[in-house]
């Protein structure tokens, strides 16, 4: 993949290249690039992304100077895949916290979704917090913390069968682009509310020509599934590294 090929992987490149607050010219180089990062400050931890042939490594500060040392006494590949850095992180004290797949969609790639005359759709407001609280009871905690969705996001589109909330999905920014996150009940899976709430916010989202990313945890197939029905592609890998605790 050449970032530089067009202009969509060229607004690509620049939108992390400022996510990351480096040069473009630095992401673009496959050189790794390793990073002092404040805001992981309270986490204590470190995320290594790989990008194509690009690697990344932003580390809270209480590990900088650990992970420089490492590099300068056994400089990482720049080919490095993510299971040998696991593995070479494992070894080094750290452990695995979770790993994170970054889709993006191009230009032209939606599949749109049709709407269900059974079910009624709606934007929730500030108001709904209440509703959107007994859709999120309904699920389980790993679900709710990976779906990214909030009431105080800028766009949260609700499903509706009959008044009860069976599915939302909201909208966000993420440094340049809008990050999309999905939560349905339960009983409502496997019906494509998920799908095509996502479908309704990207189309809006593609009229103003912004650029749109979903997140998943590896674990959860049905988000996976859901990002590549839509037409997205995979791009890029975020893991998250803490020190190892020992028992």
């Amino acid at each position: 993949m050449d970032f530089t090929e067009n202009e969509f992987f060229r607004k690509l490149a620049k939108s992390w290249a400022k996510f990351f607050s480096i040069p473009l010219e630095n992401f673009l180089d496959p050189e790794i690039s390793i990073i002092e990062e404040p805001d992981l400050k309270k986490t204590n931890a470190f995320n290594f992304w790989t990008f194509d042939k690009k690697r990344i490594i932003q580390v809270a500060p209480s590990f900088y100077k650990k992970i420089l040392k490492m590099n300068d006494n056994n400089p990482l590949e720049q080919s490095i895949s993510m299971e040998d850095f696991i593995s070479k992180m494992e070894s080094e004290g750290f452990q695995k916290d979770d790993l994170i797949y970054i889709y993006h969609l191009k230009p032209g790639e939606l599949k749109r979704k049709p709407l269900f005359d059974e079910y009624t759709f709606r934007f929730l407001k500030l108001k709904d917090q209440f509703i959107l609280k007994r859709l999120q009871f309904a699920c389980s905690k790993f679900e709710v913390k990976n779906s990214w969705v909030k009431i105080t996001h800028p766009e949260v589109l609700g499903c509706f069968h009959g008044k009860k909330l069976v599915a939302v999905s909201s909208m966000v920014n993420f440094g340049d682009a809008k990050d999309i996150g999905v939560l349905t009940h339960p009983k409502f899976r496997r019906k494509g509310l998920g799908r095509l709430l996502i479908s309704e916010l990207c189309k809006k989202a593609l009229r103003k020509n912004e650029l749109l990313l979903y997140r998943c945890h590896d674990g959860n197939l049905g988000s996976i599934s859901v990002a590549r029905s839509l037409g997205f592609t995979k791009f890029f890998e975020e893991v998250t590294f803490s020190a190892r605790t020992e028992k």
